[in-house]
Parts: C-alpha cells; structure tokens; sequence
C-alpha cells in the first residue's frame, strides 16, 4: 500500500489526506475552513505564516475578511485547548501572523486508520522551549530512523552547514529542560534528566561542561541564547523540554552555538524503564555531534533496566538534598531508603545516602564517627553493584581524606572519580581541600579555580576560590575575589565569613567584626560564625563581647551539638592555649575535616611552634608541605 502521512503533535493526529483531527483516537471536529489553516500552520511549522498567504490558501477563490481568519484560529484554539496569551500550539506573531509551535513529526504509515507506534516518524519541526520562543526557531525537515527494538523512538535531524565550518566546541552548558507535563509536581523530574545529561556530557574529557548549580539561574529565564553562552563562557547550549506520561518518556533537546546557531536536534521517546540508555544516547549524540568521544563505561553495552518508582524516589531525594538543610538531608535519606526498598540493586540511591552522611558532619550537624563509617559503607556497597558510579567514587574519597586521613587512599578515589568524569566542579573542589591538606596550596587553587569555570555562577566555589588564595598566601588576591562574590551575592554568608576571618588575620579588626557579624546574621547564628567572631573581638580587645559568645555556645551544647573547632576558636581567641588544644583534641577524636587545613588556618597562627600543634599534625599524618611541592 501507498505511504499514508500523518501530522502528529502532542496528543492530536491530523490527516492532511483526509482532512481529519484526533485525539487519542477520537475525532475532534472542526470546521472545514479552519481544518483548512490548521493544515497550513502545521506544514509550516515553526516558521510564521503571514495573513495573506493564510487566507488565500484557506479560501482560494473565496473573497474573505481578516474576521474569518480569526475566526478559524479561534475554533483552532478551542479545539486544541489552547491559550491565545500562554499558546501552546497557535501563537500570535504581532502584525504578521501566525506560527505553529508546538513540536510536530510526520508519521509515515502503511495502513488507511490512524498511525501505529510501529508507524516511522519523521519530524517535521520542533518548537524550542518556552522560556526562549522569542527567538527566531531554525529548524527543518529531516530523515527518520525509526522505532529501536527496545521500545523506542528516536527522530533524528541533520542540518548542513553553510558557509564556513562551526567553531570547535570545548565548553558547554545544559539549561534546565523545560517540565510540558503540565504538572508543576514533575518538576523534581525534568531537574532531575538536566543533572543526568550534564553527568554523561562531563564524562568527555575533552570538554568542560557547566555545572547544574550555574544552568539553574537560568530556569524560565527569556535571555537570548547569545547572551546566556557569553555568562557562562561556553561555546555551546543544549536546550531542551521533557514530557513525562503512561509510562513514556519523551526527550526533545537541540545544541545551539553562541551565535544562536543550530547544531543539532533530535526527539526521543523511551520506556520509563530505558531512562539510562535515553540519557546515554543523548550524549552520545551531542558528543558525536562537536567530534568529542564519550568515554565507554560497562553500562553502555548492558544498559540497566531501572525501576520506575525506584528512580523516582532518587530523584526526589535528590532534589530535596540541595537545600543544605538538616532536615533536607534526613528527608533525602528517607527517599534513598525507599529506593533501596524498592530496587535494593540500584547502585545510585546508595551513593546518595553515602552522600547525606558525609554531609551531616560537613555541615556539623553530627559528629564524624557517627556517620562517617555509614557513609563509607553505602559507597562501597554502590560500587559493588556499579564500579564506575562517580558519586561512589567521590564518597570514598571524602571518608579516607577526611575521616580516615588516609591520604593516599583519598588520591586513588579522587583520581578515579577524575578520570571518569573530568567536568565534575564538585570532585574538583573537594580534590582542592585534600591538596591543601597535602601542602600542594599553589596546584588547589588551581584545581579550585578549574572547579569555578566548570561553575562559574556558584556562590560557594567562587568563594572557595578567595579562602583557597587566603590559604596560599595570596591575600589581595582573595580579598578582590570575596568582594566580587559579594557585588552579585550581597547576603552570601559564607562570603563574608571568609572576609571577616581574612581581615583578623590582617589585624583590621573594625572590618572583621563588621564582616563576621553580617555572616553570623545570615547563617542563623551558625557556630562557626559565632566563634571566628569571638576570635576578632578578643584580638581587638573586646574580651567581654568575646567571653559573652564563648559562654553562650558552651550554653548551646545542652541542647544540641557544637562542633569543638569553633569552641577552640573562641577560646584561643582569649589566649585560653591549654583550653583552646583541649577542644582541638576533642576535634581529634571526632576526625573533624578542618584539621586538615592546621598549617594555613589563619586562627592558628600563633601556635606554629608549640610541641602539642606539631604533635597534632604528625598524629594526622599531614606531609611536610616543602617535601610536597618539591616532588610536584
């Protein structure tokens, strides 16, 4: 039999043969006149049709007035369900026309009723995503390749180049794919495929690919392409949206360059159960697409088939864990849990508990020993199940370098989270604090400030990237950068704890109150900026003020947990020596992570040359930083 086309976009079906609409396999009636526009529009697609060329296509031969015309997209808009001021398929261009902007393929069947799933699709058109409508869409007509035997489709584009070749692309950023369910619940979801491509994109080695912290500013943004690639300092965007619905998953993602020119587009159309390889195959093809090679890992031959419910509560632990809250993490633990109930084979939701422990002492909320060995033991359970798990990876090396003090097992871990995904700013600015640790300050402001252009926007790394030039010795250096953190982040606590400590190692005690009180507001009265406050208060010889402090987080222990670093903060502050090594002891036995950084803490100093801070360093086992820098 002949080849029968279909229009098929959304839910709807449209026959231009037979001048037919359904939806899900009901007929939608429509007028004949605006069957007749809706044909065009959709042929069109996503390129403005003008009104003249409307109705005289519409109604040729027919004398008609533009009342008519409004008319038919009237009955178009009612009969889609659509919005005249949010369209979803038939948008308005001012004094020309109108353009189709939904996603559209044709469907290429055999058969006289409607389209099959085994029917190959070919795409006409995609529309890019709400956020950017605004700009001029370039799409075109392209060959299909059909419905894989796993269930899915993939529409494939190509799009000859004109003129000179593109620029190479080295850098790129993934924006937030844009959530069409219609259901704002399903957010958690299409966050969660934005991490999943930025985490296979980064395994590129020859690429740096932006992290999620940066691209998320720019969710539901309306700046021009250009604009975004310029802020972020990449070569390329991918964009995209992702639809989520009976046990589907469908992807539609485009890689744009700086100058807003298209690269590449495709549409996918997965199982839920398929959502590795989905999330696989698009980097594969955008990596194929700028002639990089992704990096094979085992799961690319055997792709695991995922449990929908387990992933779905990974993700939304996920989601809940990047509030950096106690209760986030503890709330992001219980949605690990219940993947683990669900699927107790899937690796990720493993890494993610081990990754809310190391958090619960990072942030101070429980001390080391308590939830440290839990945090080694869930990553080695993770790579059990997935040796290349990066998350894993990254878990162990936190737990040797920072619980264990075992530096050369934290190097492997880090080496090998390294080489399997070169991009992660997060493993890089973690790697920083184990090389101060190992005196190698120049080589972690160097992996810091590598961290910072993998995630340009983040308030943290930037200003890690000031602490880590402090640490160095680079005190101008680090002052200008924590000032720049704080023209575009004013209320950054962290920022103006890290200039506060910097101004009392200066003896610019004014400064350093000022600053440190501002952090201590912000932070809710966090411990740590309660005790660098006492510090500079009793260096400027405000004892009184400082005592005040110091007794209140004495105070505080009864009701919940004070970490000893600030406590010997604050009392070596006063000159209290004995009482400030006894809490740096207690620190010790709790193998706080700050121990690492004793040979450049500014708030020790003083203390370089007394026995009990020499025996602290050789009974963590830190390297004579000379000896480092020597063999580098």
């Amino acid at each position: 039999m002949d080849e029968h086309p279909f229009f098929q976009f959304d839910r709807f079906v449209l026959d231009p043969i037979l001048h037919t609409l359904h939806q899900n396999d009901v007929a939608v009636p429509l007028p004949e006149s605006a069957m007749a526009v809706l044909e065009i529009l959709v042929s069109s697609a996503p390129e403005a049709v003008d009104k003249a060329t409307l109705m005289d296509k519409a109604w040729p031969d027919t004398a008609v007035i533009p009342d008519n015309l409004v008319q038919a997209i009237h009955s178009i808009r009612t009969a889609l369900g659509g919005d005249a001021r949010q369209p979803r398929f038939v948008q308005t261009v001012h004094r020309r026309g109108y353009r189709f902007v939904a996603p559209v393929t044709i469907i290429q069947s055999t058969h006289d009723s409607q389209p099959s799933e085994n029917s190959a699709a070919v795409p006409v058109a995609v529309a890019r995503p709400q956020a950017f409508r605004s700009r001029p869409a370039v799409f075109g007509i392209c060959l299909a390749i059909g419905v894989l035997a796993i269930g899915a489709v993939v529409l494939r584009r190509n799009y000859p180049s004109k003129g000179n070749p593109a620029p190479p692309v080295r850098s790129l950023a993934v924006l937030p794919l844009e959530n069409l369910s219609g259901d704002p619940e399903q957010e958690y979801f299409a966050d969660g495929m934005t991490d999943a491509l930025i985490t296979e994109l980064a395994r590129i080695k020859t690429l740096d690919v932006i992290s999620r912290t940066s691209v998320m500013k720019f969710k539901d943004t309306r700046l021009s392409l250009p604009h975004i690639a310029d802020e972020l300092g990449v070569d390329a965007i991918v964009e995209g949206t992702v639809t989520r619905s009976d046990g589907r998953i469908r992807v539609i993602a485009q890689l744009v360059d700086a100058q807003d020119h298209h690269i590449w587009g495709e549409n996918y159309e997965y199982r839920d159960q398929d959502i590795l390889r989905l999330q696989r195959d698009v980097a594969v093809a955008i990596a194929g697409e700028i002639g990089a090679r992704l990096e094979p890992s085992p799961a690319d031959t055997q792709p695991r088939i995922v449990n929908p419910k387990a992933h779905e509560a990974f993700l939304r632990g996920q989601f809940v864990l990047r509030n950096r809250t106690e209760g986030a993490f503890l709330r992001a633990q219980e949605f690990f849990n219940q993947a683990i109930a669900i699927d107790p084979d899937y690796a990720p939701a493993y890494a993610g508990l081990s990754d809310t422990f190391n958090l619960l002492a990072n942030y101070g909320f429980s001390p080391s020993p308590r939830v440290r060995p839990q945090a080694r033991a869930m990553a080695e359970r993770a790579l059990e199940l997935d040796p290349d798990l990066v998350e894993a990876h990254l878990a162990l090396a936190i737990v040797a370098g920072e619980y264990d003090w075992d530096f050369e097992e934290a190097d492997r871990e880090f080496a090998i989270a390294l080489a399997l995904r070169p991009s992660s700013p997060v493993t890089r600015s973690r790697h920083a604090q184990l090389l101060v640790a190992l005196g190698a300050l120049d080589r972690a402001v160097d992996e810091m400030q590598y961290a910072q252009r993998l995630d340009p926007l983040s308030e943290i790394i930037n200003a890690n990237v000031g602490w880590f030039l402090l640490l160095a010795g680079q005190e101008t250096a680090a002052e200008k950068r924590l000032l720049e953190v704080l023209e575009f982040c004013p209320d950054f606590a962290v920022a103006h704890f890290y200039l506060g400590v910097l101004f009392d190692s200066q003896n610019r005690f004014g400064e350093a109150i000022t600053a440190l009180e501002r952090a201590r507001d912000l932070s809710d009265r966090s411990s740590y900026a309660e005790a660098a406050l006492a510090h500079a208060l009793a260096r400027s010889g405000d004892r009184a003020g400082a005592t005040t402090i110091l007794d209140g987080l004495l105070e505080r222990q009864h009701t919940g947990y004070v970490s000893p670093v600030g406590l010997a903060v604050a009392t070596l502050g006063l000159g209290r020596i004995d009482e400030g090594f006894e809490w740096l002891e207690r620190a010790f036995d709790e193998r706080k992570g700050w121990l690492l950084h004793l040979r450049v803490e500014p708030a020790l100093d003083g203390l370089r040359d007394d026995p009990r801070y020499l025996d602290l360093i050789e009974r963590i086992g830190l390297p004579d930083p000379e000896a480092v820098n020597t063999t580098d």
